[in-house]
């Protein structure tokens, strides 16, 4: 059996106390549930304690935990632990690709479409109109907790805009709607940012397959990434995403400077709210510098993030799913 996500947790209690060793239970975990309210929590861990196999994701979340956790349940049953990434659907990817490609198969052809593409995205979000900038998206919660580090990014996009005499273009988009799940002085911060650089930053929304399919870079440099989607999304998409070793979906699929930069983060070295980090801002500069100045070497992460990403879409991992579960 394969249970998915906390709420699950009493379901897998219960087929092992009622099967015991004749069910095999795979528990995915991609978040640690609050120790509020206690019954909740206690079903969770006991759901851990009980599993055959816990699955997680992500195997640079099983080291942030190792480092930054250790009493957590899922550390003291590691033995158990097995990391396999979630997958995706490709079709509606695969679909934007070609239409950006204009039904070619060869990546060329896409990846000169996404220049094509970017005006129409510059021209929607009320950008400056220029092929050769560098659109960096960001995409994620922007709640209270800051686990997806958003802190980090408000803090170093007015140096981003200005690199290489103002190459770069930031788009954040699709937001959390919900004001519970917002920072508001993030937001507000960000939006004051965005007003001294109109032409440069954007905060809107729009259907994410048609973004990637314009942008250049990603920015997720999470603390700590239990789940990685957003990462892969991007990457079969050919976007580079800039992320932290613990916030990234771990090596493999992801390698740094092949299809992805990736830079260290080491939260005791900083204190919220700002989570300044030198390492961040010089992988930042490596980043817009390689787009900028190296196009080929470019253009080359590029082909490998969506040919490394598409080693993760389910049809690929169908095989290694069916091997978690013994089916």
């Amino acid at each position: 059996m394969l249970a998915i996500d906390s709420y699950m947790a009493p379901l897998v209690c219960e087929v092992k106390q009622r099967f015991g060793q004749k069910a095999h239970v795979v528990f995915t975990v991609d978040l640690v549930p609050p120790h509020e309210p206690a019954a909740f929590y206690d079903a969770w861990c006991e759901a851990v304690r009980q599993a055959d196999v816990i699955h997680l994701p992500s195997s640079s979340w099983q080291a942030y935990l190792q480092r930054d956790d250790p009493s957590s349940p899922l550390v003291q049953h590691a033995a158990k632990i097995q990391c396999l990434t979630y997958g995706i659907d490709p079709t509606t990817y695969e679909e934007e690709k070609q239409k950006v490609a204009g039904n070619s198969p060869d990546p060329e052809a896409y990846i000169a479409g996404k220049r094509k593409r970017k005006t129409n995205v510059q021209r929607r979000f009320g950008l400056a109109e220029d092929q050769d900038a560098i659109l960096v998206v960001v995409a994620n919660r922007w709640d209270l907790n800051n686990q997806k580090n958003n802190w980090l990014i408000a803090h170093h996009t007015p140096s981003l805009l200005v690199m290489q005499g103002g190459k770069a273009q930031l788009i954040i988009g699709n937001t959390s709607r919900d004001p519970t799940s917002q920072n508001p002085t993030l937001m507000t911060r960000l939006k004051s940012i965005a007003q001294d650089h109109p032409s440069q930053m954007s905060i809107d929304g729009m259907d994410w397959a048609q973004l990637l399919a314009a942008a250049d870079m990603q920015l997720m440099p999470s603390k700590y990434e239990p789940c990685g989607l957003n990462h892969l999304q991007g990457m079969v998409m050919g976007v580079i995403p800039v992320c932290s070793k613990s916030g990234c979906m771990g090596e493999p699929p992801m390698i740094h400077n092949q299809n992805c930069f990736l830079f260290d983060w080491n939260p005791s070295s900083h204190q919220p709210p700002i989570d300044a980090n030198d390492e961040f801002f010089d992988t930042l500069k490596q980043a817009v510098d390689t787009y900028v100045n190296s196009p080929q070497r470019w253009n080359e992460m590029v082909s490998h993030a969506m040919k490394d990403a598409n080693e993760s879409t389910w049809g690929n991992l169908a095989s290694r799913y069916r091997d978690l579960l013994k089916v």
